[in-house]
C-alpha cells in the first residue's frame, strides 16, 4: 500500500498539532502549582513602588563570646508614602539603634545564611513598623552584606 504525499503531510501536522495542545493542557492544570521564580523581599511587577529611604551603613559586631565576628551592611527602605519619609528622616537615630541592637544579638551562623538573612530582614521589618507612627515601610533591602 502507498501512502500518498498529502496523507504523510497531513498526519505529521496531527501528531504535532497534538503534542502542542496536549503539553499546553499540562502545563495549564500544573502552572499554578509551580514555585515561583521571584525571590523572597523583592516586590512583584505589578505591585506600585514605593519611595526609597537609605539607612546607611552599618559595622555591628556579632554575638560573638570572643568578639572576633562582625557584620558589615547597608540598608535601603522602601516607605509607602511621603509622610512615612519624612517620619524616617525624623526618627533616624532610633532606625539606626534599632537596627544595631537587633543585629549585634546575632551569631556568625544566624546571618551566613540565606534563610538567616531572610528571618534577620523580616524581623528588621517588623520592629520599624512597630517604631513608626504615620505609615509603614513595605519592605528592607540589604544592598550591601558582608560578615566574617
Amino acid at each position: 500500500m502507498k501512502l500518498d504525499g498529502k496523507w504523510v503531510i497531513f498526519g505529521v501536522a496531527l501528531v504535532i498539532l497534538a503534542s502542542v495542545g496536549g503539553g499546553w493542557v499540562v502545563y495549564s492544570l500544573v502552572a499554578d502549582h509551580l514555585p515561583s521564580a521571584q525571590p523572597r523581599g523583592q516586590a512583584m511587577a505589578t505591585e506600585s513602588i514605593g519611595q526609597p529611604w537609605d539607612l546607611g551603613d552599618f559595622t555591628v559586631n556579632l554575638a560573638d563570646p570572643a568578639g572576633r565576628h562582625f557584620a558589615r551592611l547597608k540598608i535601603t527602605l522602601e516607605a509607602m508614602n511621603p509622610e512615612v519619609v519624612t517620619e524616617l528622616d525624623q526618627r533616624k537615630a532610633q532606625l539606626r539603634d534599632l537596627v544595631i541592637s537587633v543585629v549585634s544579638v546575632k551569631r556568625l551562623e544566624d546571618v551566613a545564611t540565606d534563610q538567616g538573612r531572610e528571618m534577620l530582614r523580616s524581623q528588621l521589618l517588623n520592629s520599624v513598623n512597630r517604631l513608626l507612627l504615620k505609615g509603614r515601610v513595605k519592605a528592607v533591602y540589604f544592598t550591601d552584606f558582608v560578615y566574617q
